[in-house]
């Protein structure tokens, strides 16, 4: 031990001493370690994490399917009351099924309204998740029947809001849309519930109310698909037994009632499977492989620099073997330096790497839950620890190898010199061949993701969204009981707002693209109805201006009339994909389609027009039939204006004006039609990003080490460049002596460059959109430019080379 600390402290002077090395050693190092500390704290957070609920490995989500109806939603359509009942009746895999409904509603506040997500849940739902409340109680037992359900569970954030740090809930109660609920229970400050369809939508619901779960209630309430349904598993089961056990439930649901559930399943996934997608997972798989491999170049480099320190050393290496010193001491004292110096890369990666953390939250979209809340806890500190001493063993071993293999007599002979013969540096040379090969395969996937990115971003999504603003409300039904009172308010809020200067349209719609997805069954006039249920369609209900405020072009036939909104007449505008799917080569304008086929409120409509098709869950999912239908009246409605100018300038009179017609109504997710729209991109924005950061870095610190094995071949080879200048050399032949060197090192790593990158770009394929994972624009185009910022960097040391004075090099020799 004594002699372990001897050679750490004898390595500690010797940084010492050496300051520059030191400096750039250990930037280089801190630039390694800092990047896989920072995006293992993500993929920690993301990936590692426990969910706050019990035992979640039990958890599954349990959906209905329809393989007949395209996308993502084919396996996960949110689940029917009915359907719920008979699963949580007849199953025995499960302890228990809880579910819930997303809600919203307006909060009374004491300045203005305060409109906040909720969820209506099942009684049980709480304990299925084996979460309890910090204060009072979650909902008991019989406060899922009717006339019990006016109580409420909130979060513990919107609790403070609301009632500061009384801890005290006697008497509590809060106004939900001009309704009085009592607060019976506060939930913890860490729950959340997690992701679902794949991650693809996180739900925080700040208020919890009882779900009404009777059998007794109307058809139409029952056979209502709006319940996200979640079940635990006991002890004993497993996820295949749960799925089987489904689906023999499904198959008994459809002999009983065929014409409601022909052509439905059920799907079961673990809840970790919902939480984090295939696309975020494998997203910070890839961004992982980036830093591990700059991390490898950072090794490379430092391994160059302590190699040619070892060069300049090997008198003093020499003089200690002399003196008795053994191989095994040698390499402690080489293995000890290079941990050293690791060791202090390792606590300015810390430093970077907390930086890096917020900065990584700061740019990662809202949706992704775990991103913002990464810190270095013990796991990390854990890991950065790991990387610290395997990286200070990887880059010290080059050293120690060279320090064994120098001959003893002659380095003790060489006088005050140093060095290996000319070109006799092949370690060197591998390490830079390693560095050009990693960087150019970050460079490929970061040239892959920002083609792809650029492809998602230019998708023509079907309408304009430049100036134009989006807000919502929900009109609470106890206030706005009938269609009347609906369209009354709608139109006075529109009659306001198109009196707003710079206001060229205004309109209001049930929902927007890539926001909000209705669907519904319809089969066309003389196909056969038993299609109603296979041939599910978006809808929106929408006003006769939404087209133009959208900024979506009537392509065939004509808009809605005012009096056909008004009075919600029987016709429909339908989009290309719709009349593809019911009309394939046929005009559809004049055409009739059947809706609630089969039900009493059975409606035949008219298709009046044809518009684009707009990508209703993304730019990267197929177009899906949708219709829209006219109206004036909406439960939910959202508003768009389209401007002349910044329509950000607008979200105060859009404010304004909606509580000028009523006062108790709060405007929520005002936003610009063109953040809604890249929001839809904004997880592939931030990969791209941080590859192209990563390997901008990567591309760096290679062309550093280029130039810093030139530059030190250029010293070691002064007197046989002087000699050959001395004999007639000429400026060209100096500079193609070195520069050759280096194009062969470039030649070299590029190729092997080229065969990682095509092997290891197949892994990220499920990343890219309209782009081959072998692309052959990215594969030539930038092997090309990293083999002109090589050259360039060698080019340095071979301009410098051609300034030798052959008298200087002949006497320095």
């Amino acid at each position: 031990m004594e002699t372990l600390l001897q050679d750490m402290r004898f390595g500690a002077r010797t940084l010492l001493k050496n300051r520059g090395f030191t400096v750039v050693a250990v930037i280089t190092l801190a630039l390694g370690i800092g990047a896989n500390t920072a995006i293992f704290s993500a993929m920690n957070s993301v990936l590692l994490r426990a969910l706050p609920l019990r035992d979640p490995s039990k958890l599954v989500m349990i959906w209905e399917s329809n393989p007949k109806i395209e996308g993502f939603l084919s396996e996960r359509l949110p689940v029917r009351l009915a359907s719920y009942l008979r699963w949580k009746a007849d199953s025995h895999s499960f302890e228990d099924i809880g579910a819930f409904a997303q809600v919203s509603y307006n909060v009374a506040g004491k300045d203005r309204p305060e409109r906040v997500e909720a969820a209506q849940a099942s009684p049980n739902f709480f304990s299925v998740l084996g979460v309890r409340p910090v204060l009072g109680r979650a909902f008991a037992a019989q406060e899922g029947n009717p006339g019990n359900d006016r109580v409420a569970v909130l979060s513990e954030a919107l609790y403070q809001r609301h009632f500061g740090n009384d801890a005290n809930l006697t008497a509590k109660t809060l106004q939900l849309n001009g309704v009085s609920y009592n607060v019976v229970g506060v939930l913890p400050a860490k729950f959340h519930l997690p992701a679902m369809w794949e991650g693809m939508d996180q739900k925080k619901p700040e208020i919890w109310i009882s779900l009404n779960v009777s059998s007794g209630q109307p058809e139409q309430t029952l056979q209502d698909n709006r319940l996200m349904v979640i079940g635990r598993m006991k002890a004993s089961a497993t996820l295949a037994q749960a799925r089987s056990e489904m689906q023999v439930i499904g198959k008994r649901l459809l002999q009983e009632n065929p014409k409601k559930y022909d052509g439905f399943g059920t799907s079961v996934f673990s809840i970790y499977n919902e939480d984090v997608g295939k696309s975020l997972r494998t997203s910070l798989l890839v961004l992982q492989f980036a830093v591990v491999f700059v991390l490898l170049i950072a090794c490379a480099n430092v391994a160059n620099l302590l190699l040619t320190r070892a060069t300049a050393r090997e008198r003093e290496i020499a003089v200690r073997v002399a003196l008795g010193a053994g191989n095994r001491r040698i390499v402690r004292q080489m293995l000890s330096e290079s941990i050293l110096l690791s060791f202090l890369g390792g606590a300015a990666g810390l430093l970077l790497a907390s930086w890096g953390i917020h900065a990584l939250g700061a740019l990662a979209p809202e949706d992704i839950h775990g991103l913002h809340e990464m810190r270095l806890d013990p796991y990390v500190l854990t890991f950065t620890f790991v990387v610290v001493v395997v990286t200070g063993i990887l880059f010290g071993i080059a050293p120690a190898g060279h320090a064994l293999k120098q001959n003893v007599n002659e380095s003790l002979t060489r006088g005050g010199r140093s060095g290996n013969a000319p070109g006799s540096n092949p370690l060197r040379s591998l390490l830079v061949v390693s560095e050009i090969s990693l960087a150019l395969v970050l460079l490929i996937g970061g040239g892959l993701m920002a083609r792809s990115l650029h492809a998602l971003t230019t998708v023509d999504p079907g309408f304009r969204p430049e100036h134009v603003l989006t807000g919502h409300i929900n009109l609470p039904p106890a206030k706005y009981k009938t269609e009347a009172q609906m369209a009354a308010f709608c139109n006075q809020v529109m009659d306001r707002l198109r009196t707003l200067p710079d206001v060229k349209s205004v309109a209001i719609a049930s929902g927007l693209p890539m926001e909000d997805v209705s669907l519904t069954g319809v089969y066309a006039e003389g196909q056969d109805p038993s299609a109603f249920h296979n041939q599910a369609v978006g809808y929106q209900l929408v006003t006769e201006h939404y087209f133009d405020a959208m900024g979506s072009p009537i392509l065939r036939g004509r808009n809605f009339t005012s009096q056909e909104a008004e009075e919600r007449a029987k016709v429909i505008i339908a989009n290309n994909a719709f009349a593809k799917r019911l009309w394939a080569g046929q005009d559809p304008v004049g055409k009739f389609v059947v809706l609630h086929a089969g039900t009493p409120n059975e409606q035949k409509l008219f298709v009046v027009g044809v518009v684009p098709d707009t990508h209703q869950v993304g730019p990267d999912v197929p177009s899906r039939p949708e219709m829209y239908m006219p109206s004036h009246a909406f439960s939910d409605p959202t508003i768009v204006i389209r401007s002349d100018g910044d329509p950000s300038a607008l979200s105060t009179a859009l404010a304004d004006a909606v509580m000028t017609v009523d006062r108790d109504q709060p405007v929520y997710r005002v936003e610009t039609l063109a953040k809604v729209t890249s929001d839809n991109v904004a997880e592939q924005r931030f990969i791209t990003i941080l590859l192209a950061i990563f390997a901008a870095l990567a591309l760096v610190l290679s062309s550093v080490g280029i130039y810093g094995v030139l530059a030190y071949s250029v010293t070691q080879r002064t007197g046989e460049i002087g000699i050959r200048m001395a004999l007639g050399a000429q400026f060209s032949d100096v500079l193609h002596l070195v520069l050759g060197q280096g194009t062969k090192l470039i030649g070299i790593g590029v190729g092997v460059g080229l065969v990682i990158a095509f092997a290891l770009t197949r892994l990220m394929s499920s990343l890219l959109f309209e782009v081959k994972a072998a692309d052959t624009l990215t594969f030539v185009c930038v092997p090309l430019g990293l083999a002109a910022i090589a050259l360039f960097a060698s080019y340095v040391p071979a301009r410098r080379a051609t300034k030798v004075d052959p008298m200087v090099a002949l006497r320095y020799e």
